[in-house]
C-alpha cells in the first residue's frame, strides 16, 4: 500500500511507533519548537489530541473521528481479532465496517488486502468454473 503512494505521503500514510512517539511529545509539549519540524507540528497538532488512559501512559485519537489511532505494528493483530472473532470471517465489507467504527488511520486498501490473503476465507470462496457437461 505504501509505495503505491507519492513519496511525500509515504511518511504520514500510516502511524507506526516510531510515527506514533513523535506525535505524543509533540501533543505533551505543544509549545517546544524542537521537537521535529515544523510541518509535522502543525499537522500533529491539526489532525490529534492526547488521551490519558492510565497516569503518564497516552493514546492517541484522530481529531476528525475521536477515534484511536491503530498503529502499523498493532495492525495484523487487530485486524486478525476483528475478522475471525467478531465477524467470523465475513468479509472484506464487513471487517472494514468493523474496523472504521472502532479506529482511525486504517486503510481500506489494507483490509482488502488482509481478506485476500486469509486463508480460511479463501477455502470458502465459490469456484466459478462451469461444470463439465
Amino acid at each position: 500500500y505504501i509505495s503505491s503512494l507519492s513519496e511525500c505521503r509515504q511518511e504520514k500514510a500510516l502511524i507506526n511507533e516510531n510515527l506514533f512517539e513523535r506525535i505524543k511529545k509533540i501533543l505533551l509539549d505543544p509549545s517546544n519548537k524542537e521537537i521535529d519540524t515544523k510541518t509535522t507540528r502543525e499537522w500533529a497538532r491539526k489532525r490529534f489530541i492526547l488521551e490519558e488512559i492510565t497516569p503518564g501512559d497516552y493514546r492517541i485519537m484522530a481529531k476528525r473521528d475521536n477515534k484511536p489511532v491503530l498503529i502499523v505494528e498493532n495492525m495484523y493483530e487487530v485486524l486478525c481479532r476483528i475478522h475471525a472473532e467478531i465477524d467470523n470471517h465475513a468479509g472484506q465489507k464487513q471487517l472494514w465496517e468493523s474496523v472504521k467504527q472502532n479506529w482511525s488511520f486504517v486503510r481500506q486498501e489494507i483490509v482488502e488486502k488482509f481478506v485476500n490473503n486469509c486463508t480460511i476465507c479463501a477455502t470458502r470462496k465459490p469456484s466459478f468454473h462451469p461444470l463439465a457437461s
